[in-house]
């Protein structure tokens, strides 16, 4: 707190602002869905631009599974509350059940994608130094398959009547 504002009117104000809206308050639909976006126009943007200067491409895909996650996340939250969403951690096969059991319509493309992305734990892998072999999916089929979800998902959003920005394709291209 800045010192001149210690004890002064606007302080007690936004104390009790703070005080009065809570996790549950902040950790909205609209919040994960505009943070899976950033992700996601981050990831395209560093595999589109600047690929060349990574040594390994976990930093994309962690990522993108990052915002999926998150877009997954966002439409859940519309409608349960926040524990009930965070229960289901980075498990994406648990949460694309749970989206499609509530009405997400998802291709085979994308239900296939969420499932690699849990195989041979690709989420793990993509955040720490796992080595060995693994079956992963190209970065710009996972960028396709997250603007995808984004577009489903933001369907489903608005039709609730939250306030979305245009979603911007993919930037690798329709897979």
């Amino acid at each position: 707190m800045t010192p001149w504002l210690a004890g002064s009117r606007y302080d007690r104000d936004a104390r009790q602002t703070s005080m009065s809206i809570t996790e549950e308050d902040r950790t909205n639909a609209l919040g994960l869905f505009n943070s899976a976006e950033c992700y996601r126009q981050a990831a395209d943007i560093l595999g589109t631009q600047h690929a060349r200067a990574l040594r390994f491409d976990q930093p994309i895909r962690y990522l993108l599974y990052h915002a999926i996650e998150l877009y997954l996340k966002a439409f859940l939250r519309a409608d349960l509350p926040l524990d009930s969403v965070i229960r289901y951690g980075h498990r994406f096969r648990r949460l694309r059940g749970a989206c499609t059991s509530r009405g997400l319509p998802l291709e085979q493309h994308e239900r296939e994608v969420l499932t690699m992305i849990d195989t041979d734990e690709a989420y793990i892998r993509a955040r720490y130094l796992r080595t060995g072999l693994s079956q992963e999916v190209a970065v710009k089929d996972l960028s396709w398959a997250a603007a995808a979800i984004a577009q489903k998902v933001g369907f489903q959003l608005r039709q609730r009547g939250l306030p979305l920005r245009l979603i911007e394709p993919s930037r690798f291209g329709n897979g």
